[in-house]
């Protein structure tokens, strides 16, 4: 049954013969091949997915899956997960050469059906800072820092705003801007970090300088406050996360991005990109963040690196090198 133009079949999540419908649908209507994006627990049949495996082995054309994670350390059933996506998929499309190193070193995939494309991004020009704060209603003379997406513990802002008030005695009129709402799949702990991070800015005096949006930002609403943020901050507590797609979009808007030493980060923001934190300590936070605000002509040449480095994450491009994994 078609939805609509574009979508033409949807799988509920926890209906195993949704999977097998699917599959049927794809062989019988002459498809050149199927691209999967898989994480785990995004599929039904078991905490980690399963049911995309039935879809993978019934389907008759080529597969070129991408991997969004891979740990270094996994359960017996995400290992064997990731085993069957790797025997049963024409190409495995992983967006990092640190990704395609943890598949070699400890889980023995390897070889030429391994092949690095970046996460995308939009191709637009590179931003006028000032200008771009003008349409965000931005005072165009203050620095700007950002976080957003959902929120979790582990995006671990209070590092960040333990930091702040060392920060404010060398930058007075900085911002910390936090968008977002509280991740639905962790429930009550979700809600809890937000409140008490709340509560943090509130106690040390910070409701001037750090400020709560409680919106989940569109597209187009995210460009416009990318656009008008200096620092883009991750200081988040999963060494292992392989991909950030906040990082790429932040680096494509000309954002210097300052985080901690998770796998992503230390790939994307080497060789002088971005701003990576030895520890979360407050004390190392404000002096990386101190030194990097101080110094605007450091400030624009790491922008302008991060905007370059994503000149061929372009959709365009992504888009040409996943068909030509297939031509």
């Amino acid at each position: 049954m078609f939805v609509d133009d574009l979508v033409k079949l949807k799988i509920r999540k926890e209906v195993a013969s949704d999977y097998l419908d699917a599959a049927t649908f794809i062989n019988e209507n002459e498809f050149d091949f199927v691209i999967i994006e898989h994480e785990y627990g995004i599929y039904g049949g078991s905490r980690y997915g399963a049911n995309v495996v039935c879809l993978l082995r019934s389907l008759s054309i080529p597969v070129v899956t991408t991997l969004h994670t891979i740990k270094k350390s996994m359960s017996d059933e995400e290992h064997s997960i990731l085993q069957q996506f790797f025997m049963l998929s024409s190409k495995v499309v992983v967006m990092t050469q640190n990704m395609k190193h943890m598949l070699d070193a400890h889980h023995n995939l390897y070889g030429d059906r391994i092949v690095v494309i970046p996460h995308g991004v939009r191709a637009q020009p590179y931003p006028d800072k000032a200008q771009e704060k003008i349409r965000a209603v931005v005072d165009p003379k203050r620095p700007t820092m950002l976080g957003f997406g959902l929120i979790h513990p582990g995006k671990g802002y209070e590092h960040v705003i333990k930091a702040m008030p060392t920060i404010l005695r060398q930058v007075p009129n900085i911002l910390f801007m936090i968008y977002g709402k509280a991740h639905p799949s962790c429930g009550p702990s979700c809600s809890s970090y937000l409140q008490n991070i709340k509560n943090l800015v509130a106690t040390l005096g910070l409701s001037r300088s750090v400020i709560f949006y409680d919106v989940f930002l569109s597209d187009k609403q995210l460009n416009l406050v990318l656009g008008a943020t200096d620092l883009y901050l991750t200081p988040y507590k999963d060494l292992e996360q392989a991909v950030s797609g906040t990082v790429a979009l932040s680096l494509s808007k000309g954002c210097v991005v300052a985080s901690s030493r998770y796998d992503y980060a230390n790939e994307v923001l080497k060789d002088g990109r971005g701003i990576l934190f030895d520890d979360l300590s407050p004390s190392t936070i404000s002096s990386a963040l101190i030194n990097i605000l101080k110094d605007k002509n450091k400030l624009h040449e790491m922008s302008k690196e991060s905007y370059k480095l994503t000149r061929d994450w372009a959709w365009n491009k992504i888009a040409q090198s996943m068909m030509n994994l297939i031509t």
